[in-house]
């Protein structure tokens, strides 16, 4: 039996036509959606954003600071508080150009879709401004991010669209239950879910829609490790519990200490009918026999699940890796 693969989002090639065509010719049936690699600027994730924060006159760095953290410059009203283009929807645009290419050249199956995936609002306002300023901005730059969905889902044909949300300080907040040191403090978690389901339910119903989970990632390495998965299955199992739209796929990414009681606790994971489970268990090319070892005890507890690494393919990584990267994937989900 063959497995589904996904890819987070960043793959680090040097073009979304690269990617394209190197994912969709490696991979064939197995890729059910394609991103476009996240290339150039937004292959650093939410630092693609500090440049659109800093031209704002209502945020400046705290002194005597020259980049971050921001905050507000003093005396700024909340009324002038507005963000206009954050650049995603452009990007999309672009690269939908060059995925109708690539499926024309037939290295892009007919239904494979193009898998667009942006931070929260909250991910990219946490990484660089003070509370204070987060506050302050939170409503008006969600509100731009929304819009940017909006536009994507206005550019790219519903038919040819994936809508992904990156879930990765929600992540660790969420772990952390809003314990002390968390910026949505004791309420932590209630805050979570009723800014994912805001942004979730915004995303037009006939769009495929899913959640990368992730821990954070520094060059090719996983930042927090959990001992178990069991605030990803909580945090799935409360977003289905809330949000009243299909959700379409989740990744959870899968620490390399992971042994057979780690995976016992996906028994309690209550997966939707329409929910794909991609689990990030792929790690380099020269871990294919401890991959092919994790893969064995999750089949123990879990019937069906895709194939996937723990985050992005791109910092840390050569061209060259990621190539052999693709083509392990795809051995894996044809031996599987």
């Amino acid at each position: 039996m063959s497995r589904p693969v996904y890819f987070v989002g960043t793959i680090g090639l040097d073009t979304a036509e690269e990617v394209f065509e190197g994912v969709g010719a490696c991979l064939g049936d197995h890729v059910r959606q394609i991103p476009d690699g996240e290339v150039a600027g937004r292959r650093q994730w939410v630092t693609y954003q500090l440049p659109v924060l800093r031209s704002y006159g209502f945020l400046r760095p705290v002194p005597p600071n020259r980049f971050v953290p921001l905050e507000l410059n003093p005396g700024v009203r909340q009324s002038e508080i507005r963000f206009a283009e954050l650049g995603y929807a452009r990007e999309a645009r672009t690269s939908y150009s060059d995925f109708i290419a690539a499926r024309k050249r037939g290295l892009v199956g007919p239904r494979v879709r193009m898998q667009v995936g942006m931070p929260t609002p909250f991910a990219v306002l946490k990484a660089f401004l003070t509370p204070d300023a987060f506050a302050a901005v939170e409503e008006a730059y969600t509100m731009a991010m929304l819009d940017e969905l909006a536009e994507i889902a206005r550019r790219i044909p519903h038919e040819d669209l994936a809508f992904q949300w990156d879930v990765a300080p929600e992540m660790i907040e969420w772990d952390a239950h809003g314990n002390a040191g968390g910026l949505l403090g004791k309420d932590g978690r209630e805050g979570v879910l009723t800014r994912m389901k805001r942004l979730s339910e915004t995303v037009p119903a006939d769009v495929p829609h899913g959640y990368h989970f992730c821990y954070g990632d520094f060059n090719a390495s996983q930042v927090e490790k959990p001992s178990t998965p069991t605030a990803m299955i909580d945090l799935y199992n409360s977003l289905s519990e809330r949000i009243d739209r299909p959700i379409n796929w989740v990744h959870m990414p899968i620490p390399a200490h992971a042994d057979q009681a780690f995976f016992e606790c996906f028994r309690a994971l209550r997966l939707r009918p329409e929910t794909q489970l991609y689990l990030g268990l792929v790690y380099g090319v020269g871990n294919r026999h401890a991959a092919e070892e994790r893969i064995a005890l999750a089949t123990q507890v879990l019937p069906s699940f895709g194939l996937a690494t723990r985050c992005g393919i791109a910092r840390g990584r050569t061209s060259q890796e990621v190539r052999e990267l693709l083509d392990l994937h795809a051995a894996l989900a044809a031996a599987n």
